[in-house]
């Protein structure tokens, strides 16, 4: 392309890197050859690349830009390209509507030539890595054997780790990869893929980039056999296997809690009747029921209760914002409300009838006759409602059925290690999933549920396991971090979820205890997959494993859940099986959109009926057939462990300001020391105001004045109305225009950057309650400071003794770790101190 510069080229766009190498110095590096028993008619491929006026070159490097599509998740694409007379750098932007030849036509080469490819041309603009990592070796004619393209890719070539090597007069393709920054694996499947897409396009030469086959033979039978085991439906309701179980064995023990223990004999009795009274003030099949209790045994029993009753369970939380309590209630239809006496005063102004759970009334009315619980109730009815945060600033409500809920159950029991025996600690909030399987994988299984109070649960977890005896726990990586081993004595297993452990919890715990990670959404009734961390041979903490019992998973393209993804490709988790959720309740549209048939299915898998389940994670095969954990397909994100929807966010930002501000909201992972936190970062500027894409043109906030404050402080304010704590910025930043990238979107590479690129002092203005912050006054005030900036993952400097810990972005797990860094520096600091009194 004539005389355009290589940096006006490569700047602001993503980098075409497959590989990202995780090795050691100590690591030798080797180059492997891998070749395709396959062979495609070249005198065929020339006479289509003629007919459309392209030369087989770049018909060639459209083709191996699909292949980069589809094992990098970009739409445009590079890499070098080699003949023997020239290097180049080549160009692809894959749109999946286009004809593959439409495609070629548009690709654009840059000649490098005499240069290396290892010239500091192929390195970003910003100096942070190469631009791409791959070559297409294109050998004309007959001959030229590996060795000698062997010294030629050695020695000239120090960025690229894979060749594809093609030789059209012999209809031959081949892959030289580097070890061990590449795989044999995903070497082989690449070149699969590549050999595929050839053949496709040969086939159907008016194929569009979408209607190419990227996949073989073997793919499908690897598939097969990774989703080999039978996948059967549990026909029963929850509440029956635990009647079962009390008459089995009516006296072994239910629940342990700090306020009473239960053998299954009495929580069938006491749920019973509390079940007869709710059907006397009219719960039925068709009713929801809401319940809003502290940690508590009669929790439990409030929930199955209702399940006996005929009706479905949702959990709230006091801490919900108005709005978000309204539209739960709302959307439910909820009559009556099942509540504690520490939460009836916050709900007195919902709008909805309150039952006051009393255990001396319920001891009272222990013996009331049942027979009027007999019902039509089957394990085709709703159990359980679970909300999560929707794209449209709506939660949406999942709803769990009582035979999927408990086909998934059951499975757990073997996955990871639920049975008569276990003692299992109920820890998780009743509002978030993981709670539901504490309960009901424990006593389904003949297990005991072990209930600390609030206080314990915050203030001295270790010594209400130790008290209870509990064996089996269910974490947050997060919060397995303000934990030492100490804290754990006697307990066997703990199951990690919610996000990936990193390598320092994997070290801590993994050679104590069985160490489990476990991966699922709602809608998959919480857990699909398990990964044992304890292994000696335990892969990093982004392998989810593989899918537990009664779930197959599927890959497929990132864009088209009717195309299975190539093996090692990047491409959307799908869950099949008996354990899917129903749907949403009341959104027909969004239960439509995420569970669904696919065309492939029956090629696959014939005699599985069952719906697929579209997770929106963006996974990639390994070769034992375990999936590690890419990210996202969408724009939701965990914080705490919590699933996240930025566009929700954004939906109640842009309500918050006037009409001609524009905004966008990201998660940005920030480092300090040793610390990592994920913040929520809010922008806003002026509606129409863009930046061009220079590399000169530096994105910067507007200054901190009274005025952006006073603004900072009123959309704060109106958010926390309306969207849970945990889901409210950190910071707000103000922009001069909107950072672009070279399609004219929003660049949100840049805000994150920019985040990441702000010191600490600054960016600490812009959070809201920034004012000029005042120094300790004493020794004390000056530990808790440290204390303080060391938990929260922020510079010493950023905090004041006025500052807010929530505002900080801190939260009830940072809480516990900063009780526990105070207690080891001799401060009594307990974590329900530090929420009461936020305030440093």
């Amino acid at each position: 392309m004539g005389d355009v510069s290589l940096v006006d080229v490569l700047d602001g766009l993503e980098p075409s890197v497959v590989f990202t190498p995780k090795t050691t110095q100590t690591q030798e590096v080797d180059w492997r050859k891998s070749s395709l028993e396959t062979t495609f008619d070249d005198s065929l491929l020339e006479e289509i690349s003629r007919d459309r006026g392209v030369s087989v070159d770049k018909t060639l490097q459209a083709l191996w830009g699909v292949t980069l599509n589809a094992f990098t998740n970009r739409d445009d694409v590079r890499a070098g390209y080699i003949s023997a007379t020239t290097s180049l750098i080549f160009q692809c932007s894959i749109e999946n509507s286009k004809p593959i030849l439409d495609v070629a036509e548009r690709v654009q080469n840059w000649n490098v030539s005499p240069l290396p490819l290892s010239s500091p041309l192929i390195d970003q603009p910003t100096g942070s890595g190469p631009c791409f990592d791959t070559a297409l070796h294109v050998v004309d004619g007959p001959g030229g054997t590996f060795q000698e393209s062997e010294e030629l890719w050695k020695h000239n070539i120090s960025a690229v780790k894979l060749f594809i090597r093609v030789q059209p007069s012999e209809g031959t393709v081949s892959v030289v990869y580097q070890t061990p920054h590449v795989s044999p694996f995903i070497a082989y499947n690449m070149m699969a893929c590549f050999s595929a897409a050839i053949h496709s396009l040969l086939d159907n030469p008016r194929s569009t980039l979408g209607e190419l086959s990227l996949i073989g033979p073997e793919t499908t039978q690897a598939l097969a056999r990774w989703n080999d085991q039978p996948l059967a439906y549990v026909d029963a309701c929850i509440h029956d296997v635990v009647h079962h179980r009390a008459l089995a064995h009516p006296n072994s023990p239910a629940i342990c809690s700090w306020d009473g223990d239960f053998t299954y004999g009495k929580l069938d009795q006491l749920s019973s009747a509390l079940a007869v009274q709710l059907r006397n003030v009219g719960v039925d099949r068709e009713s929801i029921v809401p319940f809003c209790f502290q940690k508590s045994a009669w929790a439990v029993i409030a929930i199955l209760a209702t399940l006996k009753a005929g009706a479905a369970s949702v959990a709230l939380s006091p801490d919900f914002p108005p709005a978000h309590l309204d539209h739960i209630l709302r959307e439910t239809n909820a009559a009556l409300c099942l509540v504690d006496r520490d939460n009836v005063d916050c709900l007195m102004q919902a709008g909805v009838k309150l039952m006051t759970i009393d255990p001396s009334l319920l001891e009272h009315n222990a013996n009331e006759r049942t027979t009027s619980l007999e019902t039509q109730i089957t394990s085709k009815d709703m159990a359980f409602i679970q909300y999560t945060s929707g794209t449209t600033g709506v939660p949406k409500g999942v709803v769990l059925d009582h035979g999927p809920f408990l086909t998934s159950m059951i499975a757990q029991h073997q996955a990871v290690h639920i049975g008569p025996g276990s003692r299992v600690l109920q820890f998780a909030s009743y509002i978030f999933d993981a709670s539901l399987l504490e309960i009901f994988a424990t006593l389904t299984a003949g297990g005991c549920l072990c209930i600390p109070s609030e206080q314990q649960r915050f203030n001295d977890l270790g010594q209400a396991i130790q008290t209870m005896g509990v064996n089996w726990v269910f974490m947050t990586p997060l919060f397995a971090q303000t934990l030492q081993p100490g804290d754990l004595e006697g307990v066997q297993t703990m199951l990690m979820g919610g996000e990936c452990p990193s390598q320092s919890v994997i070290d801590l715990f993994g050679n104590r205890l069985e160490l489990m990670n476990g991966y699922g959404p709602s809608e998959g009734n919480i857990c699909c997959s398990i990964n044992n961390l304890s292994r000696a041979d335990c892969p990093d903490g982004e392998n989810i494993g593989h899918a537990t019992p009664n779930n197959h998973f599927w890959v497929v393209s990132p864009r088209n859940p009717d195309r299975l993804a190539p093996l090692g490709a990047i491409g959307e988790l799908m869950i099949q099986g008996p354990s899917l959720a129903q749907g949403y309740l009341q959104n027909d549209e969004a239960t439509r959109r995420s569970f669904i048939i696919p065309s492939w299915l029956k090629g696959v898998s014939p005699t599985m009926p069952y719906r697929a389940y579209r997770t929106g994670d963006l996974v990639r095969y390994h070769a034992d057939g375990s999936l590690q954990l890419l990210g996202r397909n969408d724009s939701q994100v965990k914080i705490t462990g919590r699933r996240v929807e930025l566009k929700s966010i954004e939906v109640h930002l842009a309500h918050s300001v006037p009409a001609d501000i524009s905004t966008a909201v990201e998660a940005v992972r920030l480092q300090n020391g040793q610390t990592q936190r994920t913040l929520l970062v809010a922008f806003y500027w002026p509606s129409g105001a863009k930046g061009e894409v220079r590399p000169d043109n530096q994105l910067q906030p507007l200054p901190a004045t009274d005025e952006t404050k006073s603004t900072i402080e009123n959309i704060d304010a109106t958010l926390r109305t309306q969207i849970a704590g945990y889901t409210i910025p950190t910071f707000y930043l103000p922009l001069p225009f909107m950072p672009s990238n070279l399609s004219g979107k929003l660049d949100r590479r840049r805000l994150k950057s920019l985040v990441m690129d702000l010191p600490d002092s600054q960016l600490g203005m812009y959070a809201p309650g920034a004012a000029v912050k005042q120094k300790p006054r004493n020794a004390v005030e000056e530990q808790l400071q440290r204390l303080w900036a060391e938990a929260l993952g922020i510079n010493t400097e950023t905090v004041g003794i006025h500052d807010n810990f929530y505002r900080l972005g801190g939260e009830s797990v940072t809480a516990i770790a900063l009780s526990a860094m105070a207690r080891d520096h001799g401060l009594p600091l307990l974590p329900t101190d530090i929420l009461a009194q936020s305030d440093l």
